[in-house]
């Protein structure tokens, strides 16, 4: 008999039914599948599910995931009695490969439960290694390996809340190398929707925010560059000409210094409003060609200062302590 139950977490998603089908047609079937649906935000959800889990061990599948067949069978030969959880990549549409697909050893997460934090996932796993448990990663951390899909309806909106909702949870775990990287990522990606969620994930790093934030049903402020992400163009005309734009103001000077990298970019991105996705499609694409810390630092400034930094003289320098945690030790110079 399998030691396995399926935790599927849902907000009632049109898609729901494709994740419980790919639970359903595992190579190892799973002891019993409870659908956790409509409560949230998601620590709570997960917290809820875990009451009522009876084997030892559980898989978490949000709705938008699709196992492939061995993922269970897979994660599961992983698991060492030393180790709460093991993690698995997943393949993404926008972001070509993301953690992942968990599974938790349930009486960890019965004596640590999600925590309501902005990241209540990660923050119960450092808490789990602070008493001893391992953390493991199916097959390896460089592996390129993946044990399903990650297909949620990436629609403008959907795109800049997520996204948005990353970047103040990035912000959380003060981790720089791991955000420049995720950003790195982003860059690499020919997803139409690639430059919207850089700019949106720059700009939660510095949206101030408490408590779990990973519910879809709240409403974020939209800017109005999601409207022109949101539908074509009035013409082909006017795309262009913003375009042109973009480009004219995403080539701010650049600086070494990362001060002054920051807040020309801010500068940069106060002005462009008028260029729209233009502005945002062609900074993402300045920031691929060149990942220099003070070019990141640029154009994390300018998406800040495109989506919704505050006026007044003195906003950059209070912006850029708040992202200083974020660089490398050598670079933390503010003004």
């Amino acid at each position: 008999m399998s030691d396995v139950t399926a935790l599927v977490l849902s907000l009632g998603e049109p898609y729901t039914d494709r994740a419980l089908a790919s639970v359903r047609h595992q190579t190892v079937a799973v002891a019993e599948t409870i659908l956790v649906r409509d409560v949230a935000p998601f620590h709570a959800a997960f917290n809820h599910g875990v009451a009522q889990v009876r084997t030892p061990f559980l898989i978490q599948v949000d709705a938008d995931m699709i196992l492939d067949a061995t993922c269970i069978a897979s994660l599961r030969a992983v698991m060492t009695p030393a180790v709460g959880i093991v993690v698995g990549f997943l393949r993404d549409p926008l972001l070509g490969r993301i953690v992942g697909v968990k599974l938790c050893r349930t009486e960890c997460f019965r004596e640590t439960p999600f925590p309501e934090s902005v990241s209540p996932d990660t923050d119960a796993v450092e808490t789990l290694g602070a008493r001893g448990w391992a953390a493991a990663r199916a097959l390896c951390w460089d592996s390129r390996h993946t044990f399903g899909r990650h297909e949620p309806d990436y629609t403008p909106s959907y795109t800049y809340a997520k996204f948005l909702v990353t970047g103040v949870r990035h912000h959380h775990r003060r981790n720089g190398e791991a955000t420049r990287a995720f950003f790195r990522q982003l860059g690499r990606s020919t997803h139409p929707l690639a430059p919207l969620a850089t700019a949106a994930l720059a700009h939660g790093l510095f949206v101030e925010a408490s408590g779990d934030l990973l519910d879809a049903r709240r409403r974020w402020h939209l800017p109005p560059v999601i409207q022109e992400f949101d539908s074509a163009p009035a013409s082909p005309a006017t795309f262009r000409r913003r375009v042109r734009m973009g480009r004219t103001i995403a080539s701010h000077p650049q600086s070494s210094v990362p001060f002054e990298a920051f807040s020309r970019g801010y500068h940069a991105g106060r002005a462009s409003s008028a260029a729209g996705a233009g502005a945002v499609r062609s900074e993402h694409a300045r920031l691929a060609a060149e990942w220099s810390v003070p070019a990141w630092v640029a154009a994390v400034g300018f998406f800040h200062g495109l989506l919704g930094g505050d006026e007044g003289p003195s906003e950059p320098a209070r912006a850029f302590a708040r992202l200083a945690p974020l660089l490398p030790i050598a670079e933390r110079v503010e003004p």
